[in-house]
C-alpha cells in the first residue's frame, strides 16, 4: 500500500503516513487492521485491533513500543461524576490520553517534551490538563512504558495538597508482584 493511501471507516482516517513511519522504525514487517473497525458495528469508543509480524532480527515485543496507561477507568470515572463539566473533562481527559497513549518516554525529560509543564513531586509526575483546569496525578515506569494514573481532580482541590499523602508520592512504589 503506497504511503498517500487514505483508510477510511465510520469517520475514522487512519494516518497512513505515521503508520507507515512507525512499521519502519519498530521493523513491522506485516499490519493488519481486523475486528470491529471493519465491520458495522465499530463505534467512536470501540478500539482498534491489529496483528503484526515484526522483521526476524527483532528482539522486542509489542509491548515495548506503546504506552500504557493504568487506569483508564479512572479517567472515566472522573469525567462522568463531573455533572455540567463532563464533556469538557472528557474532552480534556481524552487528549491527554491519546498524547500519552502516542508517546515514546525514556525519562522525565522526554516526557516533558509532550507536556512541558508536567512536574515530579517525589516519584509522581503531576499533569496540567485542559489549561490547568485538571490535574492528573500519576506515576510512570518508563522502561515498561506504563503511566498509572493515580487521581484526577480539579485546580481547587489539588490546591489542598491532599493528594500527595493519597497518592504515596513520597513512599517507594509498590513492589511489582512475582509472576507478572
Amino acid at each position: 500500500m503506497s504511503t498517500t493511501a487514505r483508510v477510511s471507516r465510520n469517520g475514522i482516517t487512519l494516518p497512513m503516513e505515521q503508520i507507515v513511519e512507525f512499521c519502519r522504525r519498530w521493523k513491522i514487517r506485516q499490519l493488519a487492521v481486523f475486528g470491529s473497525f471493519l465491520r458495522d458495528d465499530f463505534r467512536p469508543d470501540s478500539d482498534l485491533d491489529f496483528l503484526y509480524t515484526f522483521a526476524a532480527d527483532v528482539h522486542w515485543t509489542l509491548f515495548d513500543l506503546l504506552v500504557r496507561i493504568i487506569s483508564n477507568r479512572r479517567l472515566r470515572e472522573d469525567w462522568e461524576s463531573r455533572g455540567t463539566d463532563s464533556r469538557i473533562a472528557e474532552r480534556d481527559l481524552s487528549v491527554w490520553r491519546k498524547l500519552t497513549e502516542n508517546a515514546d518516554w525514556t525519562n522525565f525529560g522526554a516526557l516533558r517534551q509532550t507536556f512541558q509543564s508536567a512536574d515530579l513531586v517525589g516519584n509522581c509526575v503531576v499533569f496540567d490538563v485542559g489549561n490547568n483546569r485538571y490535574r492528573l496525578i500519576g506515576r510512570v515506569n518508563y522502561a515498561r512504558g506504563i503511566v498509572y494514573v493515580l487521581k484526577v481532580m480539579d485546580h481547587a482541590e489539588y490546591e489542598k495538597g491532599r493528594w500527595i499523602d493519597d497518592c504515596g508520592c513520597h513512599e517507594r512504589p509498590p513492589k511489582r508482584k512475582k509472576g507478572k
